[in-house]
């Protein structure tokens, strides 16, 4: 394999007293940057059109993830470009580039023609980053403690993500906006004595030179280079029509920065503004992610059983074959055990949906929250309605379900 070289810019803000930014041009092979914070990374977008686009796209979409930001601590925009030497960006290299930077949320994209007409297309891929004794069979799950419940050999319990990747929609470009992307770029770079467009210009920033940020105003953000002090344009694609449905791809990454750094009301609301305004055109993966987030996020900021529940069936109905959907309604439905009561309906609909995961996907996480609700205090009498002997028919179905586990660890991909 050829070797391959990648030049990142790097933005870094970091949520302090005031915020902090810097700038810098470094190869791919130089050793992780800003190893604290927590990192969007963003890729230059694969363009077939022979122009500077996939990098301007790139550079504005990282200026935006960073001047939009809000509830993030320690946040950083890591942006790679390429080089001459074309890295192409397979599964594997950006799940390489990723880990590389240490970087939860990875966005990248490509412009494509089909029939004379452009269209662009995002991706994003959220893999926390563990290290340590965080990494595991359950790194990066949902999870509850459910030790309240005392239940045998279980004091957590967990849901998996149906993806690591959500696609989005396709947009089309018309030849205008297209023609515009260069110059919303221009006027991202351009420093300004104030924040008006008509003020004096004093220089240029320039990749490879480091910056601070300061407060922002209106639409324009302070910088400091070494050389000088001013203002600098928001990179906004809200004016570009086209362009506009990107905000949504920030919108979604940020939810997950919110979760990720310990924010959970703040993704709520994030992810609530997503589903509102973006998510109508998406698949329904991408929909049912974000349902997911929100639910679990609603239970972790202000323990709402009602709200996670509908966000956990919306999912569902989205993903009726994913046995994630099913072990999310088992997190809130324990937690929900672990302070009054479960009713009959929620006991037997959760017993029914597990199984069904077992039998589908062989879900170690089905398996073993069936386990949970068969121990139960509160469901045996709903059993019991259904079987007299349920005890014993319970004791026979976890030594089914206990060796049905350890045959699912067994196999490869289990």
């Amino acid at each position: 394999m050829k070797a391959r070289c990648v030049l990142p810019l790097l933005t870094l803000l970091c949520f302090l007293p005031r915020f902090v930014a810097a700038v810098v041009v470094a190869p791919m092979t130089d050793a992780e940057w800003f190893a604290k914070s927590n990192k969007i990374l963003v890729l230059e977008y694969e363009s077939p059109l022979g122009g500077k686009e996939g990098a301007q796209l790139s550079q504005l979409l990282g200026w935006m993830a960073l001047a939009t930001a809000s509830g993030i601590d320690q946040f950083a925009v890591v942006t790679l470009q390429q080089t001459e030497t074309h890295l192409e960006l397979t599964d594997a290299n950006v799940k390489s580039l990723g880990e590389r930077q240490h970087a939860a949320v990875v966005i990248w994209g490509e412009f494509y023609q089909q029939a004379g007409r452009v269209f662009v297309t995002s991706h994003l891929r959220y893999t926390p980053q563990t290290s340590g004794r965080d990494r595991g069979p359950n790194a990066g799950k949902f999870s509850w403690n459910i030790s309240q419940l005392n239940i045998a050999e279980r004091t957590e319990a967990y849901a998996s993500l149906p993806s690591s990747q959500i696609n989005f929609s396709p947009i089309e470009i018309s030849t205008a906006d297209l023609s515009s992307l260069q110059e919303v770029w221009r006027k991202t770079v351009i420093i300004r004595l104030q924040p008006d467009e008509a003020s004096a210009k004093l220089g240029e920033l320039s990749l490879a030179t480091p910056y601070s940020v300061g407060e922002t105003a209106n639409g324009w953000t302070r910088v400091s280079t070494k050389e000088r002090s001013g203002w600098v344009r928001w990179a906004d694609l809200s004016g570009l029509s086209d362009f506009k449905d990107l905000t949504g791809v920030l919108q979604y990454a940020q939810g997950l920065m919110q979760f990720l750094t310990g924010n959970p009301r703040g993704a709520e609301e994030t992810f609530k503004r997503y589903l509102g305004k973006y998510a109508a055109r998406q698949d329904p993966m991408n929909k049912a992610v974000a349902h997911l987030f929100a639910g679990y996020s609603g239970m972790k900021g202000a323990v709402d059983w009602e709200f996670s529940i509908k966000q956990f069936e919306t999912a569902k109905a989205l993903l009726p074959n994913a046995s994630s959907p099913a072990n999310c309604m088992a997190l809130v439905l324990f937690a929900k055990a672990a302070r009054a009561a479960l009713n009959e309906n929620e006991t037997l609909s959760l017993e029914k949906n597990l199984i069904r995961a077992v039998q589908t996907e062989s879900d170690v996480d089905s398996i073993r929250n069936l386990e949970i609700l068969y121990q139960l205090p509160q469901a045996e009498a709903y059993f019991k309605k259904k079987n007299a002997n349920f005890v014993q028919a319970r004791d026979r179905q976890l030594t089914v379900l206990r060796n049905l586990e350890q045959q699912a660890h067994r196999e490869p991909n289990g």
